[in-house]
């Protein structure tokens, strides 16, 4: 069985683009600036959300 790629790179980067997962192209240091404090806000609470998991962890 073999896999079939359904996306190139470039169209999931657009993709990740559009959802504001992935900086734009031409972004200005200020804008890198703040899409990695957003971006670091969302990773802080997506791992404050699941945080009872790792208290599973074996």
């Amino acid at each position: 069985m073999s896999y079939q790629r359904k996306y190139t790179r470039e169209q999931l980067v657009a993709l990740a683009r559009q959802k504001c997962l992935y900086p734009p192209k031409d972004a200005t240091p200020e804008e890198l600036a703040e899409f990695r404090k957003l971006q670091a806000e969302h990773d802080k609470k997506g791992r404050a959300k699941y945080a009872h998991l790792e208290n599973l962890k074996p």
